[in-house]
């Protein structure tokens, strides 16, 4: 039994996925555009993309791919999108993040929407809109798969799509929705996109209508993609804490949305609205995020929180626990990230709640993280079998 792996397909591959990151690309480059800021940056990027993505394609003109061959193109794409998605950082060159190591740190958090970052010794405002615009729209990007989105628009990958499905998609697994596993990862991507569009329309639409000052067409946008790929990036350094209490409560349904199996909007959007009460593990997902909340709801409103000068007492105002402790068990559940306010203030007994929402996670074929909730769903049923 052959164990060889044909890595020239593989890296040919890759090399069309990082030319299509470069036409990505071209979306926060018409952000510089209309900014008149960062527009050298991604032009030198596009280029060097270009370049880097057909000099790989060259290793193999008629690529084969296998079982094998997937599996690694999977992990080698992860590591291509995120060297070339350092390359705006570095260029631009701006702060601890213009460094190359920490570029690369900044590419791979946001491509695998951990959310952690290094853009910390200049303010946020500082970067040009063009770049913060790319950090956010790496998160989108990585949020629904890299992959996932390359066998939906590539030809060439819809043989063996399964496999790269399996390795890449978000989940302990992702269910067939259609007969050919290409217009599934459409499916998805429809879904995502739609939802994504959605949430952006509407914060542009509290901002116009004065209950969102600060939520900007940029902001929208940008806020858009970090809420539905769970991922966290704000190009505002205090977070969703920055706006009105009309977006956090907006950003909440969203964040939900993101944690839960895409797989259900897609029947949603064929009219099978039933699928989710149907659904054991959207039930269950829906009751613990109610639970948590009204524990720290009540925890919150009856003194556990001391006042903060920047969003004022807590304590007894029914309205802002509820908000701030739904915002919170939501952003942690779904492993978004987002804050509200600075919950490290708040007192132990809700810090604590809070610790143990961070282990549940979203849904099975979604874009949260963490442990999933269909695992602890399949825990609890065992422990009732067994008992």
């Amino acid at each position: 039994m052959s164990l060889r792996v044909d890595w020239r397909a593989s890296c040919s591959l890759v090399g069309t996925v990082v030319k299509w990151l470069a036409v990505a690309m071209a979306f926060p480059l018409a952000v510089g555009l209309f900014y008149r800021e960062g527009v050298v940056t991604f032009v030198a990027t596009m280029a060097l993309a270009v370049t880097i993505g057909w000099s790989l394609e060259q290793l193999d003109d008629d690529p084969d791919m296998g079982a094998r061959e997937g599996f690694l193109m999977v992990a080698l794409t992860w590591l291509a999108v995120s060297i070339v998605g350092a390359l705006p950082y570095v260029i631009a060159g701006h702060g601890t993040v213009g460094h190359p190591v920490n570029a690369l740190f900044e590419s791979m958090s946001g491509f695998t929407t951990t959310g952690a970052t290094v853009m910390g010794n200049i303010g946020f405002e500082d970067h040009s809109r063009a770049l913060m615009m790319w950090r956010q729209q790496t998160q989108w990007l990585g949020g629904m798969g890299i992959v996932v989105l390359a066998v939906a628009i590539l030809p060439e990958l819809s043989v063996g799509g399964a496999q790269l499905m399996d390795a890449e998609a978000p989940g302990p697994g992702i269910q067939k929705l259609t007969p050919r596993i290409a217009e599934t990862a459409r499916a998805l991507w429809k879904a995502y996109l739609g939802i994504t569009a959605l949430e952006v329309v509407l914060l542009v639409c509290f901002h116009y209508a004065g209950i969102a000052p600060n939520m900007t067409v940029y902001q929208a946008v940008a806020h858009g993609f970090t809420t539905m790929a769970t991922g966290g990036f704000s190009p505002a350094a205090r977070s969703i804490e920055y706006f009105s209490a009309a977006v956090q409560w907006l950003i909440i349904p969203f964040m939900v949305a993101a944690g839960t199996n895409f797989a259900l909007f897609w029947h949603a959007m064929n009219g099978e609205f039933e699928v989710f009460g149907e659904d054991s593990e959207f039930r269950f997902f829906i009751g613990i995020l109610g639970g948590f909340t009204a524990i720290v709801t009540g925890l919150l409103f009856v003194g556990a929180f001391l006042t903060t000068p920047s969003i004022g007492p807590v304590s007894g105002n029914l309205e802002a626990s509820a908000r701030h402790a739904a915002f919170q068990v939501v952003s942690l559940v779904t492993t978004t990230g987002y804050a509200s306010m600075d919950f490290t203030t708040w007192g132990r007994a809700p810090q604590y709640v809070l610790f143990v929402a961070l282990f549940i996670g979203g849904s099975a074929g979604s874009t949260g993280g963490s442990i999933k909730v269909v695992r602890w769903l399949v825990i609890l049923k065992s422990l009732k079998r067994e008992l």
